[in-house]
């Protein structure tokens, strides 16, 4: 009796640690993805190509902002107009959550950068959420370094 318990005990944690490295590399793949797309979304901020984050922007946040395609054009134009073009971009941190009030019921990434601008550093944070497959902008943080 005590042979069988072991070795339903030791079948048990193998099968719990099994488990638990496949959901860890689960969430492993979708960080990677959504850093990968936080930094083609950085590099469209970055080279002023604002049609080109547009099409990268989720529709969950055109819907709920109202925003139409020559405003938002005007808006990053405008916002972003005293940055010039991205020098370097570095990644500092990832984070994901399920619990975000504005987003509910998905998960959040936020993909918080520092980059180098010709007039200095910024800290830049990208929010993503998972859309159509896809991680979209959802957000955007900018500060002066």
């Amino acid at each position: 009796m005590r042979n069988r318990t072991s070795k339903f005990l030791v079948a048990f944690i193998l099968a719990a640690l099994t488990f638990m490295s496949l959901v860890d590399a689960s969430n492993s793949t979708e960080q990677d993805d959504a850093i990968k797309a936080a930094r083609v979304i950085m590099a469209s901020i970055g080279d002023r190509n604002f049609d080109k984050l547009w099409d990268e922007t989720a529709d969950y946040y055109k819907d709920r902002s109202g925003m139409k395609k020559p405003s938002f054009l005007a808006n990053w134009t405008i916002t972003r107009q005293q940055y010039g073009l991205l020098n370097d971009s570095t990644v500092l941190d990832t984070t994901m959550t399920t619990t975000d009030p504005a987003i509910p019921n998905r998960k959040v990434f936020t993909v918080t950068f520092v980059n180098t601008y010709a007039w200095g550093k910024a800290y830049e944070r990208i929010v993503l959420v998972e859309e159509n497959g896809k991680y979209r902008l959802t957000n955007f943080f900018s500060a002066p370094q």
